[in-house]
């Protein structure tokens, strides 16, 4: 065991509840490893990270999310072990993406209202400064509290298309190759209308939008392409109205022209 999967797990430890010294000491730590293991998750622990700020007028907005019963998550709770376990990121950028992302979701319509919605935001993050890592998991969160189908639409060029669709299928779909998500159990596994290869991209002869019409979540990953997107139009503006109209859609766009990604809520 090295030193990032002995810190992975001292993290484990940590989550189920287990203290700081006694995740430390446990047997399975290395003892070669404690002393820095012990003084890394003090220094994480101390580490403040300032809100984002967060501009606004929907005044009559309903704070649905804060009602929402997370007992019977899986997506997040699974990326989030991800994150810590695996990418081995500090507690505290966790929890400040947790806290982030909570702010932004709250922010969209529940998806289990009655009524139609359409709910539009921006979020604004400089290069290299965590944004994929934001919309991933806002996108986990979303579909933990009843999004069904996702969407998002990436660069110009194949290239680009196909790198976050890796690295969403990494940490959302999953894989069992140890080195992402596990692969969800059956009845919440994703459905993925698009691949992870370099024409991968979307093909309506490819799927069958009965499938919308089960609980599982959907996911197609879209180049941001004139032709592409006329194709996903049509084949959207095909399916049965009722599935539709009872069908929560969340849809990302993590390539805007001025460095910034938008996200569009529709139903």
């Amino acid at each position: 065991m090295n030193y990032n999967e002995a810190l992975g797990l001292a993290k484990q430890f940590i989550n189920l509840g287990i203290s700081l010294d006694e995740s430390v000491k446990n047997p399975a730590i290395p003892l070669e490893f404690r002393d820095q293991i012990l003084e890394n998750l003090k220094e994480e622990e101390t580490i403040i990270l300032q809100p984002a700020n967060i501009i606004t007028d929907d005044e009559e907005h309903i704070d649905w999310l804060n009602l929402e019963d997370r007992s019977d998550w899986y997506y997040w709770p699974s990326l989030r072990q991800y994150l810590l376990t695996k990418k081995s990121l500090p507690n505290s950028s966790v929890r400040s993406l947790d806290k982030e992302t909570d702010r932004i979701l709250g922010r969209l319509a529940s998806p289990n209202q009655q009524n139609s919605f359409d709910k539009r935001g921006l979020v604004l993050g400089y290069v290299q400064s965590g944004k994929t890592s934001n919309y991933t998991a806002l996108i986990a969160k979303a579909v933990d509290s009843g999004y069904r189908l996702v969407i998002v639409l990436t660069g110009t060029d194949k290239g680009l298309r196909l790198q976050t669709h890796r690295r969403l299928k990494r940490e959302l779909v999953g894989n069992s190759d140890g080195k992402s998500v596990p692969f969800p159990p059956v009845g919440k596994l994703w459905v993925e209308f698009t691949k992870d290869d370099l024409d991968g991209d979307f093909q309506p002869g490819f799927v069958n939008n009965a499938t919308l019409q089960g609980s599982q979540p959907v996911l197609l990953v879209i180049k941001k392409n004139s032709v592409v997107l006329r194709r996903l139009i049509n084949w959207l503006e095909n399916a049965p109205k009722e599935i539709m109209e009872s069908l929560p859609l969340l849809v990302v766009d993590d390539e805007a022209e001025v460095s910034y990604w938008e996200i569009m809520w529709i139903r």
